[in-house]
């Protein structure tokens, strides 16, 4: 969604329901464009309703930091599937590379050595809450840089 590139994302579908029954496949596809378009007018809405799916606030927080780590790691490789990647020493041109760079970092935390405790769940909020902001920041600029083509750029 946020490169733009709708290619990648039908090729991602077809090796995730390849050797499914057809009618599975086909609810499960239903069911993913429901969400696909969803999160589309949550991404491109002015008042920025955008969600993660994240587990809820009563799940144990090793859980829910995990799935966001996991989240955080399914957005920079599905960035990177249509060409939107970042090299190591590159010199950012642009904010949202910073953005994604950071949201690259939270793919590696170590959720393992999290306790339960107020500063742990408010640290857990925070950067939910700072890469919801950047994914809507990476979309924004993205969708500028690619105008009205569609063609994802690549960095």
């Amino acid at each position: 969604l946020c490169a733009g590139s709708s290619d990648a994302g039908e090729a991602y579908l077809r090796s995730i329901f390849s050797g499914m029954p057809q009618d599975i496949a086909r609810t499960a596809s239903g069911c993913l464009f429901q969400l696909f378009s969803a999160t589309h007018q949550h991404l491109r809405h002015d008042e920025y309703t955008f969600s993660m799916l994240m587990p809820d606030d009563d799940i144990p927080i090793i859980e829910r930091a995990e799935a966001f780590s996991d989240w955080c790691s399914g957005f920079v490789n599905s960035l990177a599937m249509t060409g939107v990647v970042l090299h190591d020493e590159q010199e950012f041109e642009h904010e949202w590379q910073h953005v994604l760079s950071t949201i690259s970092e939270f793919t590696r935390l170590d959720y393992d050595a999290m306790q339960t405790s107020e500063i742990e769940e408010k640290a857990l909020f925070e950067i939910t809450e700072y890469t919801r902001l950047g994914v809507l920041a990476i979309f924004d600029s993205l969708e500028q840089e690619r105008g009205d083509t569609g063609t994802p750029t690549t960095h």
